[in-house]
């Protein structure tokens, strides 16, 4: 069962650093980098509804994006997967809420 951490983001800047290694993974527009770390499993993006990006078995393992649930995601991950539920709040201009996930595998070497 993956483990599940809720981060509150109150900016525009999108920018997300791997929690094992801090390799860049997200830039400023909260969207993948071109070469995330081997720790980067998956990014969930709230605004597109759907997988940024995501291996094909992670996927399969999932189901689409469209089916993507977070309660399945814990379950369906094994231990050792952070999962990272980010609430992005922002009023640049309006006001701005979404639901962004991004996991990593803490195990990876």
């Amino acid at each position: 069962m993956a483990t599940l951490i809720p981060i509150e983001w109150m900016q525009s800047d999108r920018r997300l650093d791997c929690p094992c290694c801090g390799h860049s993974v997200l830039n400023e527009s909260g969207r993948v980098v071109s070469d995330p770390c081997s720790h980067f499993l998956f990014h969930w993006d709230g605004d597109l509804g759907g997988f940024d990006d995501c291996d094909d078995v992670t996927e399969h393992l999932l189901g689409d994006s469209v089916d993507f649930s977070v309660e399945n995601a814990v379950h369906q991950l094994p231990t050792g997967i952070e999962l990272l539920q980010i609430e992005v709040r922002d009023h640049a201009c309006g006001p701005i809420q979404q639901t962004d996930y991004v996991a990593f595998n803490q195990l990876n070497v």
